[in-house]
């Protein structure tokens, strides 16, 4: 074989696993290596591993590809092979599905979730986030039994106010139960508080089933709001009609002032 530049060979279109190449390096030495070397050297594989849309990874050296992780140019799935959120996880133990950790030493908040409503026209009352809580009834059908909302309560610059509500289904609708906004915690739409402990209104140490704090020149111990009088009070109930404050002990209504 004569000898030839490589400018001078002949270019193929195609290669074969025997192949073995010319090389000229910068002192003019001809050198050879063959496919599998030169591969190997610029980490090229033949062709990607797995099916249109499954996400390439490093198999023990070789292109691997998995069902269950695809990207189909908009939606990302991790234990789904047809994911139709922007990323879509399905687990199968009861291990944690996801896992966030940082390993800052320092006080600061940290891991943070950053969730954030990119709105050019805010308005009061705007979702910011929301998380859902869904299963199946018992013929099947996805339910949302409960949200937790953040939404904007007011968008003035130098007062800005947020708020969380959580909803849960009742008898097969949704209802908003608590609203947290910037002065009270607030429970509506007819849903009360049963509380197991003591509640302290006005100081923290309760030592009493209701244990209010003492009153002051500006706040009284306790009001009652004047309403009409029960059609059929019952034992223990107090209320004033708006000229007195009345009790009833089982079977008399006593007007105590």
């Amino acid at each position: 074989m004569s000898e030839k530049q490589i400018k001078d060979l002949t270019e193929v279109t195609s290669l074969n696993s025997g192949d073995v190449f010319a090389i000229d390096n910068t002192s003019n030495n001809t050198r050879k290596i063959t496919k599998s070397n030169l591969e190997a050297s610029l980490s090229v594989s033949a062709s990607p591993a797995g099916s249109d849309e499954q996400i390439q990874f490093n198999d023990n050296g070789s292109l691997g590809a998995n069902s269950n992780f695809v990207f189909d140019g908009t939606h990302l799935g991790i234990g789904v092979s047809n994911p139709t959120a922007e990323l879509h996880i399905v687990s199968h133990g009861i291990d944690d599905t996801v896992f966030i950790c940082n390993s800052n030493t320092g006080s600061e908040a940290s891991p943070v979730i950053n969730m954030k409503r990119d709105s050019s026209t805010p308005s009061n009352g705007d979702y910011l986030g929301q998380f859902k809580f869904q299963g199946e009834n018992d013929i099947g059908q996805q339910v949302v039994y409960a949200k937790i909302t953040a939404k904007i309560g007011d968008i003035t610059d130098g007062t800005e106010d947020g708020l969380i509500e959580m909803a849960l289904k009742v008898d097969g609708t949704n209802l908003i139960v608590s609203r947290q906004t910037a002065s009270a915690l607030k429970l509506i739409n007819g849903n009360g508080l049963e509380v197991e402990g003591n509640i302290g209104a006005g100081l923290t140490n309760a030592s009493a089933f209701v244990d209010i704090a003492a009153g002051t020149s500006s706040n009284a111990q306790l009001r009652f709001r004047a309403g009409a009088n029960p059609s059929s009070p019952s034992a223990g109930e107090m209320w004033f009609d708006g000229t007195n404050l009345k009790f009833n002990d089982g079977t008399t209504t006593i007007i105590i002032v």
